[in-house]
């Protein structure tokens, strides 16, 4: 996966989230977020945009499919470019295909820092050795997406002396970040093959009663450790939030899995939604 700045004329902002809580430099990173194109021409967002943070861009080629010219030894020799725009200001241009001009061209996912602005505009644009030009832009309108800042966000945060701390207000169809503490999931710490981590932390949600998709608030960090990290999600409309946390390995040599909970006992954690 490549990284990318939007840099050019747009400017990247060093030294974001200084405003947050001291708590919030015991997690390695906040979890990026991933923008999806897909080939029924539909797009998924699975969070926020936030600035300062990672988007992960994965697009399906299959949208742009008329560009597909070969080059004069007769191979495909085409292309997909992504447009990145902050605020009107000028494009950032990524390429999304490697192997250009080889017999398998193939999509690449990329993962672009975005930085401090309203609203992120992305289009695409397919062309091919033969001169031929076409165009993903939302009928000219372009794909908007507005810009969050993290510092803004209400946050829970499960701490490492099992305090549980509520900072904001928690709004139905609005985003919360959620900061937990590993060193409250202790058990469950497994190793895998020579040594790899083969555990994993993950918020299991609920919305009056609805189940949401789980989360991981643990990622690898090397083949033998796991990093600490954040969550954002959106809130669906209801009334109240349930959580709990699950840390669960698998013992590669002992061939035996382990699971454990921070449930509050069995009761869950409950937030009020605005």
């Amino acid at each position: 996966m490549t990284m990318n700045h939007l840099s050019a004329s747009l400017s990247v902002v060093l030294g974001f989230g200084l405003s947050l809580a001291a708590w919030a430099a015991e997690s390695d990173r906040v979890a990026p977020t991933t923008l999806r194109f897909l080939a029924n021409g539909t797009q998924q967002l699975d969070s926020v945009v936030l600035s300062g943070e990672s988007l992960h861009l994965e697009y399906d080629p299959i949208r742009l499919n008329q560009c597909r010219g070969k080059n004069k030894n007769g191979v495909e020799d085409w292309t997909v470019q992504a447009f990145l725009a902050i605020d009107g200001e000028a494009p950032l241009a990524l390429d999304l295909i490697e192997g250009r001009g080889t017999q398998f061209p193939y999509a690449v996912p990329l993962s672009v820092i975005i930085p401090d602005g309203k609203r992120l505009e992305i289009w695409f644009k397919a062309s091919d050795a033969e001169g031929c030009v076409q165009w993903d832009s939302n009928s000219s309108q372009n794909y908007s997406f507005a810009i969050t800042r993290l510092e803004d966000l209400p946050v829970l945060s499960f701490n490492d002396n099992w305090s549980v701390e509520q900072r904001g207000v928690l709004k139905a169809g609005q985003a919360v970040r959620i900061h937990y503490d590993l060193n409250r999931a202790t058990q469950c710490r497994t190793g895998g093959y020579h040594g790899s981590a083969s555990w994993d932390v993950i918020a299991q949600f609920r919305v009056d009663g609805q189940t949401l998709a789980p989360q991981a608030l643990s990622y690898s960090k090397s083949w033998s450790e796991r990093g600490q990290q954040d969550i954002v999600t959106i809130l669906p409309q209801g009334r109240e939030l349930t959580l709990w946390f699950e840390n669960s390995g698998y013992a590669y040599y002992a061939g035996r899995a382990c699971k454990a909970y921070d449930s509050n006992y069995g009761k869950n954690y409950h937030f009020r939604l605005d």
